[in-house]
């Protein structure tokens, strides 16, 4: 092959990388498979590539040296590039650009000549319908004129007539005989087919003769149109003419009166011509026109054969008719013929002319203008086509291959072209794009290193997979979860990497049978290389493209150690932190159970509820240390006495229970004495010698499935029970008596009840405020807003005496809605200073979903006028998790308000971040359970500790009740709490007390930092 030949290798002879070369005069090698030597003088393969794979590989490579003068310059220092000029496939396209200019070319003038075509074809119809309504008008004056000769002839022939004396003696005998001969002794007369004489004296009928024997008939000399006429001149005395249709026919008629020449009348005479087919064809020849002329019934006279019925009107003129007889086409207008009243319509002319009269010039006019375009516009399609050649078509092709080079990868080259039109200005405009091509690449690039140095570095790890759920990218960050590197990983099953028992659920999910959806924080077990379960949180978003899946990308995370945490949380939350047993929410969940088996299988059990009497006494003569000591020796008493199958838990600060399953009255009785004993022999180390010591108990017992089988139920009835023996001395047991205890206890619950309303309808409830305090900055954060109820002789109740009756009595909402009122109002006549201060109402889990209450704070916001984020409404957690879905909804419809959430009592009810992942609240408040006593209780300590992590990490904040001295606030500080609340803080007083408060320095004990390293 000639040197100058372009080639190029078929592409299983390019797969390999490009080789760089040694020497920039050389030009580079284009593949491994290709021998040795320079490119453009070797020998093709014997597979010829064909034109298609020419024009989709790279450009031809030709020597270098000649490129500067073909349009690309290379950049100073830059390596040689193949040139483009020369190549065959930009020869190839610069004719199908001259291809499609030269189209373009005759097209826009096509367009210009079909433009102009369209323009003058109705303004040439206007003209012709123009110029033959004018021509026809001349043909109507015409017609007009050559009718008004004609009665003229016809009046002349009449005088004729009455100047006759054979006539005027006939008449003047009044003998209809004679008159009749001398009628027909005159006629016939030129151009007159009717002669009628009315004589006035001797006969009163008409004597007619005509060229037709109907027209001198007496039913056509008795028609109304003769009739009228003959009566107009014997009235007026003077001449009447004008057209008649009698029985079909149009009659042109004429009346005089007739004089006797010695004085007086002798009648009329009447003379007329019908107007018949002959005399149509010489009036067409006169006007120059085609003539219809036509009745209601028939055609009269006509020089075309059409049917009057079948006439259109034209779209181009008001009154032009437009129609076709055989194949020619006509123009016409219409004018009615008058009767001789000068008023009606006897008849209806119809002159028409053809249209091809007119259209004729401008037929040839067009066909000798259409030759001269057409000249005209192959000579420009010419002159246009080499013009976009040199001027336009060869700088595209130019720019066409630098575009060839770029796509190479090729980025070092320039385009010039010396001109100073657009094309110059794209030229730069394409040295531009290129520079930025290349910033962009090098961007690109930056931006690929980034984003694997962001998945090598991240926690999460990011995954991809095809239609088939294999995965075809996976980060390093998944290499230490599943103990194998990435590359391994690749082109295997996501669910195969996971290791799980069942994958069909995982399989499902990436590889749907309908449509793919997106999934978030989906939890998997799996099990890692070593075997070890591990928990797997992922997300993934479908890949569609061109209306196909093509498989999911998103995020994996390990959330073994959350589980973990979150699994210990659940042990400490059904757990009594200090004397191990279970707690409330445990008990009631095993108390459940016993009934409901017991139920079933038709056995008997007790409910043992056991109150510590005068528990506050001795913690406040002794010390809280001592009643801790004594709750733990009763709870190590319970649990000596209790059997396996018995469930002993401590319920609130000095109440325990104790479920005993398959065990009769008089066993459970007989336990209780014991346990009651061995409760007066505690003596605890701590005991301070000074001061006196005695511990005793209250017990309350029901049966239970004979007493009931639901738990809250039972533990109610053992309380009731409890609080008798509380009432009756003491350290003593009571078995509950459905009679007697429910009648005592109704009629406590009454008196709160009347207590309540009484409050609710004369207004006896107060608020007080209580601080809570920032652990960054000591200063008041916001003010919890607290409910008292001051009775008729002025004490104040606490809310524990009357908040269960209101519950118990339904009146809790309605109690929420005038606490919500009170504090809202409250809290707008605070001084400017609280201005921006927020403030806390507790709701009651009753009022959690109340459409009312919502009205209520939305309608009180709006009229005192209070910022809504400034009020936080607290729920507990129990109220929120017994009832979530509502709980959620209320959240939502809070927060729309633009006010904030807190979750109040924390740890004690449910604690499961299960569901705290589903409520959207702001701040966390510990129960003070686990705050009290947190210097001394490790326990304690590592739950809040676990609870702030958890928090901060779903960007909650936390508060801390129950804070009350400086110890306490110092390890906060260290185990992360947000924010304190308690008597070390501030008391609950009537107005806010914005002082802050003093910060310790933090403990950093022993205890914390071991917590905080976990």
């Amino acid at each position: 092959m000639h040197a100058s030949r372009c080639w190029r290798p078929p592409a299983s002879c390019t797969s390999g990388p490009a080789r760089p070369s040694n020497s920039t005069d050389s030009p580079p090698v284009a593949g491994d498979c290709v021998s040795r030597g320079p490119a453009w003088c070797r020998r093709p393969m014997r597979r010829r590539p064909s034109p298609h794979h020419r024009r989709a590989t790279s450009p031809c490579r030709q020597p270098p040296g000649r490129h500067e003068a073909r349009g690309i310059v290379p950049r100073p220092g830059s390596r040689w590039r193949p040139s483009i000029r020369g190549c065959r496939c930009n020869e190839e396209t610069g004719m199908r650009l001259s291809q499609k200019n030269a189209l373009l070319l005759t097209g826009i003038l096509l367009l210009a000549i079909g433009g102009m075509l369209l323009l003058a074809i109705p303004l040439i119809l206007d003209h012709v319908h123009e110029q033959a309504r004018s021509d026809l008008l001349r043909a109507h004056a015409a017609f007009v004129e050559s009718q008004r000769h004609r009665f003229e002839r016809m009046e002349h022939s009449a005088h004729s007539l009455l100047s006759e004396p054979s006539l005027l003696a006939a008449a003047m005998t009044g003998d209809a005989g004679t008159l009749e001969d001398a009628l027909e002794g005159l006629f016939p007369l030129p151009e007159i087919d009717l002669v009628a004489f009315y004589p006035s004296r001797g006969s009163a009928d008409p004597i007619a003769v005509g060229s037709r024997p109907h027209y001198s008939s007496p039913q056509m000399l008795a028609s109304p149109g003769i009739r009228g006429m003959v009566e107009r001149v014997r009235l007026s005395r003077d001449r009447s003419l004008g057209n008649v249709m009698a029985f079909d026919n149009l009659l042109q008629l004429l009346a005089l009166p007739a004089q006797d020449p010695m004085g007086g009348d002798l009648g009329i005479l009447l003379v007329g011509k019908a107007f018949d087919q002959e005399q149509t064809q010489k009036l067409r020849d006169l006007v120059r026109a085609e003539i219809v002329l036509y009745g209601d019934t028939r055609t009269l006279g006509s020089t075309l054969t059409v049917d009057p019925e079948s006439l259109t009107r034209s779209r181009h003129g008001k009154d032009m008719l437009e129609f076709t007889v055989g194949a020619e086409t006509f123009l016409g207008l219409r004018f009615p013929v008058i009767g001789s009243d000068g008023e009606t319509r006897v008849a209806t002319l119809l002159l028409a002319r053809p249209l091809e009269v007119y259209l004729s010039p401008f037929r040839h006019l067009g066909l000798r203008a259409g030759m001269v375009a057409l000249a005209v516009l192959l000579l420009t399609a010419l002159a246009g086509i080499l013009a976009s050649r040199r001027m336009l078509i060869r700088p595209l092709a130019r720019l066409a291959g630098a575009t060839r080079v770029i796509a190479e990868g090729h980025l070092d080259h320039e385009v010039h072209l010396d001109r100073s039109d657009e094309l110059g200005e794209l030229a730069e405009s394409f040295n531009r794009m290129i520079d930025r091509l290349d910033a962009s690449r090098k961007a690109l690039e930056h931006n690929q290193q980034r984003f694997r140095d962001f998945a090598e570095s991240a926690s999460d790890w990011l995954w991809e997979t095809d239609e088939l759920g294999r995965l075809l990218y996976v980060s390093p960050g998944a290499e230490d979860i599943f103990g194998i590197s990435a590359s391994e990983m690749l082109g295997r099953p996501l669910a195969d990497m996971l290791r799980i028992d069942d994958p069909t659920p995982i399989n499902r999910l990436l590889c749907p049978e309908g449509k793919p959806k997106a999934f978030k924080d989906r939890e998997i077990q799996a099990r890692n290389l070593d075997g070890h379960t591990i928990h797997l949180r992922l997300n993934g978003k479908p890949i569609v493209e061109g209306g196909r899946f093509r498989g999911f990308r998103g995020t994996g995370q390990d959330v073994t150690r959350t589980r973990l945490i979150e699994d210990r949380l659940e042990h400490l939350a059904t757990q009594d932190q200090l004397t191990g047993l279970a707690n409330r929410r445990r008990f009631l969940i095993d108390l459940a159970h016993d009934a409901r088996l017991a139920l079933s299988r038709g056995r008997s059990g007790v409910l043992m509820l056991l109150d510590l009497d005068h528990l506050k006494l001795i913690n406040d003569a002794a010390g809280h240390a001592v009643g801790d000591e004594i709750l733990v020796q009763v709870g190590g008493i319970l649990k000596h006495h209790a059997r396996p199958t018995d469930t002993v838990a401590r319920i609130s600060g000095d109440e325990f229970a104790v479920s005993m399953p398959d065990l009769d009255l008089d066993q459970a009785l007989s336990r209780a004495r014991t346990i009651l004993a061995e409760i007066a022999n505690c003596r605890p180390r701590r005991t301070r010698a000074s001061v006196p010591f005695s511990a005793s108990a209250s017990i309350g017992m029901v049966c239970y499935p004979e007493q009931g089988h639901e738990a809250v139920d039972l533990v109610a009835k053992a309380d009731s029970a409890m609080y008798s023996a509380k009432d009756a001395g003491r350290n003593r047991i009571e078995v509950f008596d459905e009679q007697r205890h429910t009648r005592e206890r109704m009629g406590s619950l009454l008196a709160r009840k009347h207590l309540v309303v009484d409050a609710l309808e004369n207004d006896l409830l107060e608020l007080v405020f209580q601080p809570i305090a920032s652990l960054e900055t000591g200063a008041v954060h916001h003010f919890e807003t607290l409910v008292r109820l001051r009775d008729r002789e002025g004490r104040l109740v606490p809310p524990g005496d009357f908040i269960p009756a209101a519950e118990q009595f339904n009146l809790i909402t309605r109690l929420d809605g005038h606490v919500v009122r009170l504090a809202l109002r409250a809290i707008a006549e605070l001084p400017e200073e609280f201005g921006r201060t927020g403030f806390s109402i507790n709701l009651s889990g009753m009022s959690v979903g109340d459409a009312g209450l919502l009205e209520l704070i939305e309608s009180s916001l709006s009229r005192h006028g209070i910022d809504p984020a400034r009020i936080t409404f607290e729920v507990t957690e129990t109220a929120a998790c017994e009832q979530m879905d509502a709980a959620i909804e209320f959240i939502a419809q809070i927060r729309r308000l633009g006010c904030r959430i807190s979750l109040d009592d924390f740890g004690v009810g449910f604690s499961s971040f299960s569901y705290l992942k589903q409520l959207d609240v702001d701040y966390l408040k510990i129960d003070g359970s686990f705050i009290r006593d947190i210097l001394e209780n490790r326990e304690d300590q590592l739950f809040v500790k676990a609870l702030v992590d958890v928090a901060q990490g779903m960007r909650i904040r936390t508060i801390a009740e129950f804070v009350e001295n400086e110890g306490i606030v110092g390890l906060l500080i260290d185990l992360g709490v947000d924010f304190v609340q308690g008597y070390h803080v501030g008391r609950p007083a009537p107005r806010p007390d914005p002082t802050p408060l003093r910060l310790p320095k933090p403990v950093h004990s022993h205890s914390a930092r071991r917590i905080g390293s976990r």
